[in-house]
């Protein structure tokens, strides 16, 4: 029950160099809208393309915003879909985690995740598969710069409005797709095209048969102790439990507050298998590590075994879940 083998930390959403902005988020109700980057030219005509005009949201669904599709509601927020310096009107729509708060309709109650290349070769090269765990996070910035910060106390409103790094949603594997499927449940996701298997299985060819085009499908719940938590799922709002960047007093010492530098259990660094193993760290009150993040990767992969330290800490955080399911 809680041995969920590997424990991945997945960045995905918009950031700097894959959409040149951040998500925004309530910081009085935590209510948020991850924004799906933008499609690149050269996978337009491989891939499942979806306008971001074309994905339809909940209207007043974050204070003061009534627009019913992304595309508007990004302009409103004075926000682009930028990539390689080109603004692109599709949305790269992944992860999909089952019902989506924040989108008017369901289109895309399944649960799937696709990765291709280097990232997707890290994965497979420390073992991440059927059973796995990604927990998907993003950065995040406050839509309202003046007013009342409810949702994460210790961070103050002049840090708060230079963004933060959240953990947003959650995907326990049941199966993994290395290769085209037609007539699924997942037949819209973007990497299910036989053209995207194609190209990826090409390109990597030449450097790394682990880096193909692969898809990640939910199982349908998460623990096998007969609770019903979806194994999939994004959790309905933003808090202090799901909030990664450091608090005011744990990042003083350093002089410069930073979103990217997070304040972590030292379960999590110390059973690290990739990127954070190597980063500068410092080890401060109560068992956390300040850590700085503060390059690009995309996931960070966890060895915790029958660890029972992190089935607590993920079950707490599952506490905002338990009423919705």
């Amino acid at each position: 029950m809680r041995n969920f083998g590997k424990v991945i930390l997945s960045r995905k959403g918009f950031d700097s160099s894959a959409g040149g902005d951040y998500s925004p988020f309530d910081p009085q109700t935590g209510k948020y809208i991850v924004l799906p980057i933008p499609v690149a030219d050269k996978e337009l005509d491989i891939c499942n393309p979806l306008k971001y005009e074309d994905i339809q949201i909940q209207r007043d669904y974050l204070p003061g915003y009534s627009e019913t599709n992304l595309k508007s509601l990004m302009k409103a927020m004075e926000k682009k879909a930028t990539i390689n310096g080109e603004e692109s009107e599709y949305a790269h729509f992944d992860p999909w985690l089952g019902h989506c708060p924040w989108l008017e309709e369901g289109n895309h109650q399944i649960g799937a995740f696709g990765q291709v290349g280097i990232p997707q070769a890290q994965l497979h090269n420390q073992g991440v598969g059927e059973g796995s765990l990604f927990l998907f996070f993003s950065r995040f910035t406050t839509i309202d710069k003046n007013g009342e910060n409810k949702i994460v106390p210790g961070i103050s409103r002049e840090n708060l409005n230079k963004d933060l790094y959240f953990i947003y949603g959650w995907l326990k594997v049941k199966k993994v797709i290395r290769e085209h499927v037609d007539d699924c449940l997942w037949s819209r996701h973007p990497h299910n095209t036989k053209k995207y298997f194609d190209y990826y299985a090409k390109i990597e060819n030449a450097k790394s048969e682990n880096g193909k085009n692969t898809i990640y499908i939910a199982d349908e719940f998460l623990f096998n102790d007969g609770s019903n938590f979806p194994g999939c799922g994004y959790f309905p709002r933003l808090n202090e439990d799901l909030c990664l960047s450091a608090s005011d007093s744990a990042q003083e010492q350093q002089g410069k507050w930073r979103p990217s530098r997070w304040s972590l259990r030292g379960f999590f660094y110390e059973n690290c298998r990739s990127v954070l193993k190597d980063k500068d760290k410092e080890r401060v009150r109560d068992g956390f590590w300040l850590v700085d993040t503060n390059w690009r990767w995309q996931e960070a992969v966890f060895d915790f075994g029958e660890s029972e330290d992190f089935y607590p800490w993920f079950r707490k955080r599952l506490e905002s879940v338990a009423d919705n399911v």
